[in-house]
């Protein structure tokens, strides 16, 4: 039988190995993990791509280049952490690399957390909260987010603190400095080891030297970022918004207003952050307040976002630099509660009865257990895996368009496309174009007359409603920019399609026409050269006399189906202007199961045009991805009435559609057999 004293006696003997076990077996999962979703083509929040490209770029000479946030990643973020991981990525060159790097920067975390805790509690207690790093579901949400700077944040915090905690302080400020080199917000860790210090009645040394390296550092970084950001302003302000404009603008509010910090308290998104910050750890960091200084610029820095904190900021990267905070006060909370070096649970002090230690012991393994299945992503992973396999037939559709484009061609690209074409000198994120406005609308944007190919998912356009047009910030814009977007797409031959995956080349002749109007020639309506509708032409034919036509609104009309081979037709009566951004939900059920159920954009939005007049007869050519059987087909014209873009259990961006509103009936296309 398993006792404590079995386990007490086996950490004190073997537990250094079972931590580097551990950190090992976290490694090889997590890396697995992440290229896993990488070759499903799941990295689709831009992070990732972004990151990897200034990596390439700088392998090249060109040091911090970017061309999906041009021309710099310097008017983002200050990382010169960069040139430290640069000759790792130079060896493979591979945004791949740097998923590996930074599930290797997260596991070996767990060390230097390991002999903080050793040295407060003793060796047992120690292998738990390293154990409970390698488990905390917000440390795995950071690992298989995207790739961030932050992670190495992380690693070298903990060093500091293991240095501080030991009183030498060279070495304590040699990683002072390598956590200000990951990125600028990072010093808001470094200057709150200040306060600390100075509570704890450390020597003058100890806390002047963190708060003023980390001031200057943090001064020195954000002009530097606002320097070479459009419109000389730090682009993250726009957060703060609320606050005033600009840092001297938001500091004088809060200094003369500091009635201003009790707002955060009445939101429920923060106590929601702030609650599942603690969970994990069951509450035990609230014992030891003290070291959650550590994080209370980052706390505030989050919380005072206009809209505040909320769970899906512990699904993302934003709790990376809280972390260390949070475990180093559960370590001394525990410490607190013990009184003792060694702790109360899996010692073998008697003093206290069995059944108390056994008891808070469970409490700690369940809060971690329940809060990695509930909180984290493995459950998601394993089930995910589960209902695709390791490589999808989506994914397998999605590398072979990818495989068409030369290796350094200049690519426009969709979100879930820009992680795996990163390592080019010249990518887009086709979602700028879209909306022909950079990041925040802080300036127009064009395509980069360069450009030669365009990877996009139609899918993306539904995404482009609920991420932009249902917020208030660029509502005016998308509706804009709906109109509009289809000018990009002149120049460009349409030469592969996958179900809602398109791959344009400059000047090449269309092999695939999505749309058109029902004319003698069948010429396309939007073509590689035809930017919008033709004028009224008397050749037009009508629509073939058997088809029905089945009113669904006011401004459109379904007039038949057919199907030739992969290309699924649907016929359409259109009263333009369109007066509704409409989709399109096709149900494929064999009996009662539903086996495949899809939205698409309606006429692959490239109808939206206001200035448009006149009924029109048009055919919408679809090739779907249909599993093999046999099913009924059924399509319903939609309208959304909201929603917005949440993380999915693989910490995958996801279209979220809160409203489903239906035009007209649901149309039975037709029965269709096995393929």
């Amino acid at each position: 039988m398993i006792t404590l004293k079995k386990i007490h006696a086996f950490t004190e003997r073997s537990g250094q190995s079972a931590v580097i076990l551990a950190i090992a077996l976290y490694t090889l999962a997590f890396s697995f993990f992440c290229l896993w979703k990488y070759y499903n083509f799941a990295y689709n929040a831009l992070d990732l791509a972004i990151i990897s490209q200034v990596f390439y770029n700088s392998s090249l000479g060109n040091f911090f280049a970017s061309s999906i946030h041009p021309p710099t990643y310097l008017g983002d973020h200050f990382s010169p952490i960069l040139f430290l991981l640069l000759p790792v990525y130079w060896l493979f060159k591979k945004p791949e690399a740097l998923l590996v790097l930074q599930t290797l920067a997260l596991g070996l975390s767990s060390w230097p957390l390991y002999l903080i805790a050793k040295k407060s509690l003793g060796k047992p207690l120690a292998i738990f909260f390293a154990l409970a790093w390698l488990l905390n579901p917000f440390v795995q949400n950071i690992n298989l987010y995207e790739f961030s700077f932050l992670p190495f944040s992380v690693f070298f915090i903990f060093w500091t603190f293991y240095f501080y905690q030991a009183e030498k302080i060279f070495v304590f400020l040699f990683f002072c400095f390598f956590v200000l080199l990951t990125r600028e917000d990072a010093a808001l860790v470094i200057f709150a080891l200040g306060p600390l210090a100075f509570l704890q009645k450390r020597k003058l040394r100890w806390w002047l030297w963190p708060m003023v390296l980390s001031a200057l550092y943090f001064i020195l970084a954000v002009k530097i970022t606002m320097f070479f950001t459009p419109g000389g302003q730090y682009k993250f302000l726009i957060y703060y918004g609320w606050l005033g404009n600009g840092f001297n603008d938001i500091l004088t509010h809060l200094i003369f207003q500091p009635g201003l910090l009790l707002a955060p308290l009445f939101q429920p998104g923060n106590w929601e952050f702030f609650l599942g910050l603690m969970l994990p750890l069951v509450f035990l960091p609230l014992l030891s307040p003290v070291y959650l200084l550590l994080g209370a610029g980052v706390f505030f820095q989050l919380i005072l976002r206009a809209g505040g904190a909320s769970g899906t900021l512990l699904q993302m990267s934003y709790a990376s630099l809280l972390l260390p905070a949070v475990f180093i006060a559960a370590i001394f909370g525990l410490k607190k509660i013990t009184g003792a070096e060694k702790g109360i649970y899996l010692s073998s002090d008697r003093s206290r009865p069995v059944a108390t230690r056994q008891l808070g012991f469970l409490i700690l393994i369940a809060g971690l257990i329940y809060s990695c299945l509930t909180l984290g992503p493995i459950s998601g992973i394993f089930y995910k895996i589960y209902q695709t396999g390791l490589y999808s037939s989506s994914s397998a559709a999605k590398q072979e368009l990818l495989n068409q484009i030369p290796v350094q061609a200049a690519v426009a690209a969709g979100y879930e496309f820009l992680a795996p074409l990163s390592s080019r000198q010249n990518l887009y994120s086709f979602n700028y174009a879209f909306l022909g406005k950079q990041q925040y609308l802080a300036a127009d944007y064009s395509l980069p007359p360069e450009t030669e190919y365009l990877l996009l998912d139609y899918d993306d356009l539904i995404g482009y409603q609920l991420q932009y047009g249902f917020n208030p910030f660029y509502q005016k814009q998308y509706q804009a920019a709906i109109q509009a977007w289809p000018k990009n797409l002149a120049g460009f031959g349409l030469i592969d399609f996958r179900d809602t995956a398109a791959l344009y080349q400059k000047g090449a002749a269309d092999r695939f026409t999505l749309i058109k109007t029902l004319c003698g020639n069948r010429e396309p309506l939007f073509g590689s050269r035809e930017p919008l509708l033709p004028t009224e032409n008397p050749g037009c034919e009508e629509l073939p006399a058997e088809k029905e036509i089945t009113e669904l609104a006011s401004d459109v009309s379904f007039a038949g189906f057919n199907r030739v081979g992969g290309e699924y037709q649907l016929f359409w009566q259109i009263n333009f202007p369109l007066k509704e951004i409409y989709r399109l939900k096709l149900t494929a059920s064999d009996g009662q199961k539903i086996v495949y159920q899809k939205i698409y954009p309606f006429a692959w939005d490239l109808l939206a045009d206001q200035s448009l007049s006149g009924k029109k007869n048009i055919q919408a050519n679809y090739w779907l991805g249909l599993p093999p059987g046999d099913y009924e087909l059924k399509i319903q014209l939609l309208k959304l009435g909201g929603g917005g873009i949440e993380l999915d259990p693989i910490r995958s961006t996801a279209n979220i559609i809160d409203q489903e509103i239906p035009v007209g009936p649901e149309i039975n296309l037709e029965l269709i057999a096995d393929r």
